[in-house]
C-alpha cells in the first residue's frame, strides 16, 4: 500500500529519522602519539588507491589502477582478480555479492521517455555498466546501466542509483534485487550524495548543499529540507538515523568540522562532533555510530573517535588522506600508505605521483588499549 505524503510527513514527526544527536564536540584534547598497533600488509600497488571497502570483518575489496579489481580473504590471506580495469565498489549487507562499475563501459544513450520530468530538449545521458559479482560462487554477470550510483538500501534488498532511468535494458538472473533510479535528474557537479535511511524506503540527499528527503514510493513527492548549518560533503547515516557529514569551510581558514545531525520534522539539526585545529580531510563512521575514523589536513595521521569515550586519538601514521576504511563490526581498519622511499623530487617541493600506495589492517584497538 503506498504512503500518502501526509503518512510521510507523521514519520518525520513521530521520530522515526533518528535519536538525538546533542552532545559536545570533541577538541585536541586525548590526540597523542599512538602506540605500535600491529599492521598486515594485504595487497601491493594500489595505486591509486579508492577507498578499500568491507564484505563483512573477514574480507576487504581493494580497486586500484594498476592492479585492478580483487578481494582479499583476510581469514585464508587468498586474494582473488575479479578484472583488471578496477572501478567503483560496493558490496551488499550480507557480504555475499559485490557490485562494481566497469570504467570502460562510458557511454551515451537515451533517457527512458517515461522517467519523471523527462525533458525531450535533454533526451540523452552518460551511463556506465554496473556488474555484480558472488563471493561464493565467483559468478559474474552485468546486471545494470546507470549514470552512478549502486548503493545499498541497509536491508540488501534495493541499489540506489543517482539518476533518472536510461533507456536500455539488462536480462538479469536470480537474485532480483530492486533497482531503485531517482525521479530527479540531478545537476552534474552540484556535490551529489544520498544515503539512505533505516527504513531501506527513504533516501537522504544532497546536492549543491541543499538537503532533499525521496521516497521510492513515486506517489511521496520529494522533500527539500532545512539545515542549522552549512553542508558540505561526506555523507553517511547510521543505522539510528543520526546523520554525519563534514561541515562547509568556515572561513577565514577554510577549516571542516565534522558533524552529527538529527532530523526534526523538516529540518536537519546540526552540531559539531568533532574539531580540529586543522581541517577535517575525510572519516568513516560505523552501522551503529559508535566509532569514527578521520584524518585531517596537515597531518599524516588517522584518529579513532569513540562515542564511549567522547575522545579521539591518533592510531595510524603515515597514511592516505581518504583512502581508508572501517569494517561494518568497527573491529578493523583498512588504509593506504605510500612508499615514500619511492617518490621522486623532480623540483625542490614537488615530489612526483611515481610512488606506489600499499594496503595495509589493523584491528581497531579497545579503549583500553
Amino acid at each position: 500500500m503506498r504512503a500518502t505524503t501526509a503518512a510521510f510527513a507523521a514519520l518525520w514527526v513521530l521520530g522515526l529519522f533518528g535519536a538525538s544527536a546533542r552532545g559536545t564536540a570533541v577538541t585536541e584534547r586525548g590526540v597523542g602519539v599512538p602506540r605500535a598497533f600491529p599492521e598486515v600488509l594485504v595487497a601491493e600497488d594500489v595505486t591509486p588507491l579508492a577507498a578499500p571497502v568491507w564484505c563483512g570483518p573477514h574480507i576487504v575489496v581493494v580497486s586500484g589502477g594498476r592492479t585492478g579489481l580483487r578481494w582479499i580473504d583476510l581469514s585464508t590471506r587468498k586474494t582473488t582478480v575479479i578484472n583488471r580495469t578496477g572501478g567503483e565498489i560496493a558490496c551488499s549487507p550480507d557480504g555475499r555479492w559485490i557490485v562494481y562499475v566497469e570504467p570502460k563501459s562510458s557511454r551515451m544513450v537515451d533517457i527512458d521517455p517515461h522517467s519523471p520530468r523527462w525533458d525531450p530538449a535533454v533526451g540523452t545521458m552518460a551511463v556506465r555498466d554496473f556488474w555484480r559479482y558472488g563471493l561464493e560462487d565467483g559468478r559474474r554477470e552485468r546486471f545494470a546501466v546507470a549514470a552512478g550510483g549502486g548503493q545499498w538500501s541497509p536491508d540488501g534488498t534495493r541499489l540506489l542509483f543517482y539518476s533518472v532511468k536510461p533507456r536500455t535494458t539488462v536480462t538479469n538472473t536470480l537474485p532480483l534485487w530492486s533497482l531503485v533510479y531517482s525521479r530527479q535528474q540531478w545537476p552534474p557537479g552540484a556535490g551529489f550524495e544520498a544515503a539512505w535511511l533505516e527504513d531501506s524506503r527513504h533516501i537522504l540527499i544532497l546536492s549543491g548543499r541543499q538537503f532533499y528527503a525521496e521516497s521510492v514510493d513515486p506517489g511521496e513527492p520529494i522533500r527539500r529540507l532545512q539545515a542549522t548549518m552549512a553542508a558540505g560533503l561526506g555523507l553517511r547515516v547510521d543505522r539510528l538515523n543520526r546523520v554525519y557529514l563534514l561541515s562547509g569551510e568556515q572561513r577565514p581558514a577554510g577549516r571542516r568540522e565534522l558533524l552529527r545531525c538529527r532530523i526534526e520534522d523538516e529540518t536537519i539539526v546540526c552540531e559539531p562532533l568533532v574539531s580540529r585545529a586543522g581541517s577535517i580531510v575525510a572519516f568513516d563512521v560505523t552501522s551503529d555510530g559508535d566509532t569514527i575514523v578521520f584524518s585531517e589536513r596537515g597531518s599524516d595521521c588517522l584518529s579513532l573517535w569513540r562515542r564511549s569515550t567522547n575522545d579521539a586519538r591518533c592510531v595510524v601514521y603515515g597514511t592516505e588522506k581518504s583512502g581508508f576504511k572501517i569494517s561494518p563490526d568497527g573491529s578493523r581498519l583498512a588504509f593506504g600508505r605510500e612508499r615514500r622511499h619511492e617518490r621522486k623530487v623532480l623540483e625542490p617541493g614537488f615530489a612526483s605521483l611515481a610512488g606506489r600506495t600499499d594496503l595495509f589492517v589493523i584491528d581497531v584497538p579497545r579503549d583500553s588499549e
